[in-house]
């Protein structure tokens, strides 16, 4: 079940334990923020919005918005099974999956080969 995060002024260390163990579950989480500036934050800084899948080790992302019409249909399209996404390589070995009404990445694959490394000795000692 997806999880809609609400920003508020106030920092609550809670909601965000919440947003973290649903992205690490593989559960896609929608931040309402009610204003530009904070909506970007969330989607292209924050760092709840990149988590790992523990269970799968796939990169799983948060997905922001400042619209309260696009969190009602993007709760509508998971719901569905209707999501839409693209997918972009801005560089070789470098793949990034965005959702695309929010223009939020979802899902990153890197082509840091430490990070690559570390990634699969994790889980092929599993």
């Amino acid at each position: 079940m997806p999880l809609p995060y609400l920003e508020q002024p106030s920092v609550s260390y809670g909601k965000d334990a919440e947003a973290a163990m649903a992205l690490s579950l593989g559960k896609p989480v929608v931040f309402y923020c009610d204003q530009e500036q904070k909506r970007r934050f969330f989607r292209d800084v924050h760092p709840l919005s990149r988590l790992i899948d523990f269970r799968t080790g796939v990169a799983v992302g948060a997905m922001a918005t400042d619209s309260l019409a696009e969190v009602s249909e993007l709760l509508r399209r998971i719901f569905e099974n209707e999501m839409e996404y693209i997918l972009e390589q801005p560089k070789p070995d470098y793949l990034r999956l965005k959702e695309k009404l929010t223009g939020s990445v979802v899902r990153l694959q890197t082509n840091d080969p430490m990070l690559t490394e570390t990634f699969w000795n994790h889980y092929h000692n599993r």
